[in-house]
């Protein structure tokens, strides 16, 4: 054990402590003398002005301990914030993707659209001529059978196109 004089107040105090730990005391010491001096009105007992710069060092050690807490809980929450941010990122990744695919698929489904109301006009024009054809025809026994075919093939390929219609309209 080692012994180590403080001058505090300008009285002077002997304290014991461990080997090696006498420069550490001193320092304590020089902070207690320091808020000693900071005081502004000092009380004429020596035990009430060192209560009160006991209290104020307790005051500073315990805020410094406050903000020392807040640094850690602000590092906990900065590291929330990353990894909520890490995860919107990938969620926003997985949306673009989304919308690709769905944005080839309405192209896909708009090109097949397309090619259905062509084959609709294809198959009206031929209608249209094979009714003509119908409407200048002969009329003969002999060509009935072929007039009656060539009537219920029209009907075949109007239903067709109805069809094909219905089905360019549906969403």
């Amino acid at each position: 054990m080692s012994e180590v004089t403080l001058n505090i107040g300008g009285h002077p105090y002997t304290v014991s402590c461990e080997a090696g730990q006498e420069s550490h005391i001193e320092k304590l010491g020089s902070m207690i003398e320091g808020k000693l001096e900071s005081m502004e009105q000092l009380s004429p007992q020596r035990s009430q002005n060192l209560l009160f710069a006991a209290l104020f060092l307790a005051d500073d050690l315990h805020e410094a301990s406050k903000n020392a807490n807040s640094s850690v809980d602000f590092e906990q929450e900065l590291a929330t914030l990353r990894s909520a941010q890490t995860s919107a990122q990938s969620e926003l990744h997985e949306l673009q993707l989304e919308r690709d695919a769905l944005l080839s698929e309405r192209d896909s489904m708009r090109a097949d659209h397309d090619a259905v109301k062509a084959e609709l006009a294809d198959t009206k024009s031929e209608i249209t001529e094979l009714n003509a054809a119908i409407a200048s025809a002969p009329d003969t026994t002999e060509s009935t059978g072929a007039v009656d075919k060539l009537a219920d093939l029209a009907d075949a390929l109007e239903k067709c196109a109805t069809e094909l219609e219905r089905r360019v309209s549906a969403p």
